[in-house]
Formats: C-alpha cells, sequence, structure tokens
C-alpha cells in the first residue's frame, strides 16, 4: 500500500498511486480520492503532463461513480484539454459519453461515442473501438435514430385515394472511415411490417416492432450469411405451427469501410 506521508515527488510515485487508485475496492470513496488527488498534485508539481490528464480521467471516474455527474464532467474536459496520447483521448471522449448516456443525453452522447470511435479506428485498439461502437449503436437505438416509413401502401388500394401518394426520402449519412486496414462497416436494414406482425401460438402475441429492432441489432455483428440463417430461424420458431399471416421481406446492406 502506497503512503501519503512518504510519496516522493517524481513520476513513479504518480504512478504508483495510479496503481493503488485501481486496486482500491469501488466502495472506499474516500481513499480512492486520497490517491487520485496526491497523484495530481505531485504531477502538477513535476509537470507530468500525462500524469495530469490521467488523474483527472480518475477524477471523472470517482466523481461518476458516486452520481456527481457535473463534477465528473468537469473533470473530463480538464483531462481532454490535456491529453496527448490519441488512446488517452479516446478514452475520455469515451468517459464523457457515458456521462452524458447516463443522463439520457443522448445527442450529447452520440457526439463523444462518435469521436471515441473515430480515434480508435485509426489506432491499434481494435477490441476498444468494438466496445465502443457497441455503445454507440445503442444509443442511436435509444435516441431513436431509425428512419420510419410513411404508413401506406406503394401500390394496390389505398382509403385516401383523393390524395397522391408522396413518400418521405430518407438520407442516412456515414461517418467516413480514415483508416487504411479497417474493418469497420455499417449495415442498413429495410423491413417490410410482415416479421413484426407475426402471430405466435394460442395467445395471439406479435413479434412487435421492438423485439424485431433488438433481434437485428443483436445479429448486426454476424457476416450477413449468418443473420439470414438466424433471422429465419427466429421467424420459424416464433410462427411455429401458425400460418403465415403476411408476406415477410428483410433487406440488410452492409457498407464496408
Amino acid at each position: 500500500m502506497v503512503s501519503l506521508e512518504k510519496t516522493q515527488p517524481d513520476s513513479f510515485a504518480v504512478l504508483r498511486l495510479f496503481k493503488a487508485f485501481s486496486q482500491t475496492h469501488d466502495t472506499l470513496h474516500q481513499k480512492k480520492l486520497l490517491y487520485i488527488q496526491k497523484a495530481l498534485t505531485i504531477s502538477e508539481q513535476i509537470k507530468f503532463r500525462a500524469g495530469v490528464a490521467r488523474a483527472y480521467r480518475g477524477l471523472g471516474s470517482l466523481y461518476f461513480s458516486l452520481g456527481d455527474y457535473s463534477l465528473s464532467l468537469d473533470a473530463n474536459y480538464k483531462a481532454l484539454e490535456l491529453a496527448d496520447r490519441v488512446v488517452g483521448l479516446a478514452f475520455t471522449y469515451n468517459d464523457m459519453a457515458v456521462v452524458y448516456d447516463t443522463q439520457n443525453k443522448l445527442a450529447k452522447a452520440i457526439e463523444y461515442y462518435e469521436k471515441g470511435v473515430k480515434i480508435f479506428a485509426t489506432s491499434s485498439a481494435g477490441y476498444y473501438k468494438t466496445a465502443l461502437s457497441i455503445n454507440l449503436a445503442e444509443a442511436y437505438i435509444r435516441a431513436n435514430r431509425i428512419a420510419e416509413a410513411d404508413k401506406k401502401p406503394i401500390g394496390g388500394f389505398y382509403m385516401n385515394e383523393n390524395t397522391n401518394r408522396i413518400f418521405t426520402n430518407h438520407r442516412i449519412t456515414l461517418s467516413p472511415n480514415t483508416a487504411q486496414n479497417s474493418t469497420t462497416s455499417t449495415t442498413i436494414y429495410l423491413c417490410s411490417d410482415g416479421y413484426q406482425d407475426q402471430f405466435v401460438g394460442e395467445n395471439g402475441r406479435k413479434f412487435m416492432v421492438k423485439q424485431l429492432r433488438e433481434k437485428l441489432f443483436a445479429v448486426s455483428k454476424l457476416d450477413m450469411a449468418s443473420q439470414k440463417e438466424n433471422l429465419v430461424t427466429s421467424f420459424e420458431n416464433w410462427k411455429g405451427t401458425q400460418k403465415q399471416i403476411d408476406d415477410v421481406m428483410v433487406i440488410g446492406v452492409r457498407v464496408n469501410g
């Protein structure tokens, strides 16, 4: 255990304090606060820029665990100003996104998740890029970034025949990927209402759009052939011995890079 009284002002002492901070149980908030504040003080004394940035990130994490989101964001903004390593910058963006996400401020959460994903896409930290991408996708879903179709048929009979059948055009902007050897991809789905309206069993429950969206998100990590197989199997298992009540169309398009 690090002795706060005997700690010498050098970068090795700062690193030992960071280790003590990370190894201290999350419930021991006061002890963690002492370690991280000491690390911040020493880092500032010896002008250890990376140490100051990391200390502020630690404070942001601690304040977040205490539920003080305002102080958490303040600390992370300070870390952001000092971050001089690409990965540290991406981690700070993620930490800020999580704070906003927890408060259901999804527009800000998406903004910072996207910044973190973009940085990780140009680094070798592929695992973290994937983790942030999942967080980003979930935030998009909760923010209802879904293009809703107009409730009118393309052909056939339409109750409002006196009005023109004008359909809404939806434009989806894909963020360019700057990684030269990236495997990042975006998958776009187009669906009719047949899958979600299918009944199951004697109680006549429908699959419903919420469950379909969750299913698409779950399979989106698979290759396209596996996605198709998973969706067909899930539909058949849900339908069981019931008759198929409507045509079913699910189109998936994957855009790489």
